[in-house]
């Protein structure tokens, strides 16, 4: 795609599934890309197999829902280009049961993920770079088992929206993205939580597949596609969208 060889890109929640696979695309498109995450072992794994693969990808320590770790992350690098926030807490219940600090939680790494990242890195940011927030169609759909983390997939989609018009004077563009079910370790959680309202996890994610016109659940690499392409040239007019890759399950 045009425009991203040569730039510098953070994937927050790098280590993740889909952060695994963006930073694996985005390096793949010429980009020097930073998996950020809190988990070191995870991270640098990541980085190592890609790096191994001969993929310009390094690690750094990030915990997405600190300020403070935004703000030394963001210092030591030499420009940013590109900022993918991928980082969230999916601890589901609903909302009788949900605990304060799983609530709490829900938001500070999902949302202030998002807040935070874009405050620090904009400051290193020149006019041409873009951002993609990954939100989720839980912040579509009514569940009642993902409340704490529906709704803060929900405000990350709102904050996207408000910093792309903050953001539009300075030649900066912001996005985010809603994946639907994505074959990940997220989504075998989210068949556990439906466990018990289906008779068991797969019979949950079998009701899940049969509403998506597809017929298939995604695979990481589907986000890391449209990811790319929000951050390349060849969506330089693109801007406060939030783009929905379900395979069509909420237009169903």
């Amino acid at each position: 795609m045009r425009g991203l060889k040569g730039r510098r890109a953070i994937i927050a929640g790098g280590a993740g599934g889909i952060g695994a696979a963006i930073c694996r695309r985005l390096a793949e498109e010429g980009m020097q890309v930073v998996c950020a995450d809190i988990s070191e072992k995870r991270g640098r794994a990541v980085a190592q197999e890609l790096s191994e693969e001969g993929l310009p990808v390094s690690f750094e320590h990030l915990d997405a829902g600190d300020p403070a770790s935004w703000d030394r992350l963001a210092a030591v690098q030499p420009r940013i280009d590109a900022l993918v926030t991928a980082a969230y807490f999916a601890r589901g219940g609903q909302i009788p049961a949900l605990s304060n600090e799983d609530w709490e939680e829900n938001f500070r790494v999902t949302l202030g993920g998002a807040f935070y990242g874009m405050r620090a890195c904009v400051r290193r940011m020149e006019r041409g770079a873009a951002i993609v927030n990954i939100s989720s169609v839980a912040a579509l759909l009514g569940m009642p088992v993902n409340a704490g983390y529906g709704a803060a997939k929900s405000a990350v989609s709102g904050l996207s929206r408000i910093a792309a018009v903050t953001f539009a004077p300075q030649g900066i563009r912001v996005n985010s993205v809603s994946p639907g079910f994505i074959t990940t370790r997220a989504l075998d959680g989210l068949g556990e939580l439906m466990a018990s309202t289906h008779g068991d996890a797969g019979a949950a994610k079998q009701s899940l597949l049969d509403r998506i016109p597809l017929g298939a659940f995604g695979v990481p690499a589907d986000i890391a596609g449209v990811v790319a392409f929000l951050l390349s040239d060849d969506a330089a007019y693109v801007t406060g969208i939030d783009l929905v890759v379900d395979g069509g399950y909420c237009a169903a």
